[in-house]
């Protein structure tokens, strides 16, 4: 059933893409398969280093701090269009 609903909300949006537009996804969606990134990702539950970064008011904050809370999510975008 959600598998069918992901099918139907695809469908939708690709009618609303542009050419141009859908050909510059395609060639990203190859380009992101030649580099093998699937293969090559991080996968749910990998464990990675501690690290600190600036968040949105450029305040540093640390890994450590944010698990102390409860669980961390991170999630990375890519893409240019």
């Amino acid at each position: 059933m959600i598998e069918l609903k992901l099918n139907e909300l695809r469908e939708n949006v690709k009618s609303k893409i542009s050419k141009e537009t859908k050909k510059i996804m395609e060639n990203s969606f190859d380009e992101l398969r030649k580099k093998q990134i699937l293969e090559t990702s991080l996968k749910i539950g990998t464990k990675i280093p501690d690290f600190s970064l600036p968040n949105s008011d450029g305040k540093i904050i640390t890994s450590e701090a944010l698990l102390s809370k409860g669980t961390l999510i991170i999630s990375f975008y890519r893409g240019s269009w």
